[in-house]
């Protein structure tokens, strides 16, 4: 969980501090969480959810108000430090005065921990 202002620099406030015609601090609340499951000692899953609330009056038009996220995951340690692993997330933003934009996003990825 989060609440302050100007916490772009923390992940917060969808990546908005200051509102650059008034020259005030933007508020936001949110947070997230996540669940995993470790089925096997090589194979995991996690599912989760992420909310970053903008206070829209401290938005000029067309800013971002509000993103929200779902996701699962899955890794899969092959050994040695070999990991794979595949996330599917579906992403929100609601801009301020002109919409909502939303994507879905599938990830796949190999990793090497040395």
């Amino acid at each position: 969980f989060f609440l302050g202002q100007a916490l772009a620099d923390v992940r917060g406030g969808i990546a908005q501090s200051i509102n650059t015609a008034t020259g005030e601090e933007i508020d936001a609340v949110g947070g997230w969480a996540e669940l995993t499951f470790q089925f096997t000692d090589t194979f995991r899953m996690a599912g989760g959810a992420t909310i970053d609330n903008v206070d829209n009056d401290d938005l000029g038009g067309g800013a971002r108000g509000l993103n929200w996220s779902m996701y699962v995951a899955s890794t899969l340690s092959w050994g040695g430090g070999l990991k794979s692993g595949l996330d599917a997330i579906f992403w929100e933003t609601d801009w301020k005065d002109t919409g909502i934009g939303n994507a879905v996003r599938v990830n796949f990825y190999t990793q090497l921990d040395f």
